[in-house]
């Protein structure tokens, strides 16, 4: 999966990277997810977009358009905690773990989405049964994704 490129994906897929939720076809950009393959729980948890870009909502021209850099730590083994920032049209937004979701969980209850894949498998938060993680960047004290629009 390519980290420059903007999706719309419908309910029940699995994630394959770790994700930027832009917005939902639910108000103010929520949604709900599945863990259970990362942390074991079967419970739906939500997430949202931040609401600058939830409200782009299914706006294809401003999805497509959408050009922006996310600044966040490196990957680590806290499925619960993320801190990073999303800089777009010149401002500097916080992104959360409410705002991300990690590969292997599954989007539940929601129609559309969009996002951007900002972490793909060579780099994704997940980590083995023995706490090896799969891919590069652990001396990194940060990670730059540059989001480019769709072509």
């Amino acid at each position: 999966m390519e980290p420059r490129t903007g999706r719309r994906r419908d309910s029940h897929d699995e994630q394959s990277a770790d994700l930027l939720l832009l917005s939902t076809s639910e108000p103010h950009g929520i949604c709900y997810i599945e863990t259970m393959e990362l942390d074991g729980e079967t419970n739906l948890k939500t997430r949202c977009a931040t609401p600058d870009t939830a409200e782009m909502g299914d706006d294809l021209d401003a999805i497509s358009g959408f050009n922006g850099e996310i600044i966040c730590e490196a990957p680590n083994n806290r499925l619960n905690k993320f801190q990073g920032k999303l800089i777009w049209q010149g401002r500097e937004l916080p992104i959360t773990n409410e705002n991300i979701l990690l590969r292997g969980c599954i989007l539940k209850n929601t129609r559309w989405w969009f996002y951007y894949p900002y972490r793909t498998v060579s780099d994704c938060d997940v980590f083995d049964l023995y706490g090896i993680m799969w891919g590069v960047g652990m001396d990194n004290w940060s990670m730059v994704y540059r989001l480019s629009p769709m072509g």
